[in-house]
């Protein structure tokens, strides 16, 4: 961990607590475009910029007006987010709609202020039943725009306003055997007091799938800093039972990567020192960014002497049970499968051409060194 890391975390950590970082009193030019840089890669510059401000180590310049102009965003984000929240919330009580806040609308609630915790879209769960219902409901009563299309887990919905709601009808992500526990969301529910419709994951279930979802993304590239960020905020500000999750993570097979996952929180925000896989999987989570990158989500796909093979091949010939996820109406006429095949490549030239390409770049120019510390890391973290 460099120095401009190490003063990262340590900003992160005090945005979100009570201390001032003594160690930022006084930062030259290049130290603060560094921090900008950084934190903007995971979105966090706007918790970084009020962390030096707290601390009054930002002067007057460019630095101060970087940062300044994410806070500003990051707040405009959240009370644009916050309304039509509220909207959807009012609308799925009044219609009778059991709904789930999942990720940003219930984890920000652990940050100092909840523009603290920003987020790109709105996640909600609904029941699979309900989800033709609740679109119809969207678009008729608050103009919302979606074409209805499901992903393997959730609808895409526009707001009138443009902001992007994500509608779960599961939270699943294709991945065994994680898939068997994320399938029972519902059973871990509970009701919130004066929203009848409104359901909460149980404190257990909120962390299980905060680190599911952590797993997900670092498989496909990347998690960013963020998630472990909430993790530890979720550690240290919630009361779980250790047994009830622990028995979630081992069903799932998460157990080694929950562990070492709690273990880099320490490295980060708590002072512990780093040993050997911490510090490889800080290399991984700093270098992808919010969303990951092509380059690790690759390499996690290859693995053996025919894994640029293998790799390229599942990329290009999705698997009836994936595919099926994509297109429901396979589920009842299986014999559509090549037909489908087919439609996938066209929409992935048409819509996902750049990605397509990049993916078969980094397939290609990946060295072995790389792909071996990738796996390497993989196997570590029981992935």
């Amino acid at each position: 961990m460099d120095g401009t890391s190490r003063l990262f975390f340590n900003l992160l950590g005090q945005a979100v607590g009570d201390e001032i970082c003594k160690a930022a009193e006084e930062l030259s030019e290049q130290t603060l475009r560094e921090l900008f840089l950084l934190s903007k890669k995971h979105d966090l510059a706007h918790l970084i910029g009020f962390s030096l401000e707290k601390a009054g180590a930002l002067p007057e310049g460019k630095a101060k007006e970087h940062f300044s102009k994410e806070q500003m965003l990051a707040l405009y984000r959240y009370r644009r987010m916050e309304y039509e929240y509220g909207r959807i919330c009012a609308l799925f009580e009044a219609e009778g709609i059991d709904y789930m806040p999942l990720k940003g609308a219930v984890l920000r609630a652990l940050y100092p202020e909840p523009w603290m915790r920003t987020s790109c879209d709105i996640d909600l769960l609904i029941k699979e039943e309900q989800t033709d219902s609740a679109i119809a409901l969207l678009k008729s009563k608050l103009n919302c725009k979606s074409d209805g299309q499901k992903t393997f887990h959730d609808v895409h919905v526009h707001t009138e306003s443009g902001v992007h709601l994500e509608l779960h009808y599961n939270i699943k992500e294709e991945l065994d055997p994680m898939d068997g526990v994320l399938l029972r969301v519902w059973d871990y529910a509970l009701p919130e007091e004066g929203h009848p419709h409104r359901h909460l994951q149980s404190p257990e279930y909120l962390v299980f799938h905060q680190i599911a979802h952590a797993a997900y993304h670092f498989i496909k590239g990347g998690c960013g800093v963020r998630p472990l960020l909430d993790l530890w905020l979720l550690k240290k500000k919630t009361t779980f039972d250790e047994k009830k999750l622990a028995a979630l993570l081992k069903e799932a097979g998460l157990s080694l990567f929950a562990k070492n996952l709690f273990l880099l929180t320490e490295v980060w925000f708590e002072g512990r020192e780093h040993c050997p896989l911490t510090l490889e999987m800080e290399e991984y989570v700093l270098g992808a960014g919010v969303y990951g990158t092509v380059e690790n989500a690759v390499a996690m796909g290859q693995e053996g002497e025919n894994g640029k093979t293998h790799y390229l091949l599942s990329q290009i010939f999705m698997p009836y049970k994936k595919l099926k996820e994509r297109y429901s109406v396979l589920k009842k006429h299986p014999l559509l499968f090549p037909f489908f095949t087919v439609y996938r490549w066209f929409k992935i030239l048409f819509s996902k051409k750049e990605l397509a390409l990049k993916t078969v770049q980094s397939n290609g120019k990946l060295s072995k060194d790389r792909i071996k510390r990738v796996n390497t890391l993989k196997k570590e973290l029981g992935l």
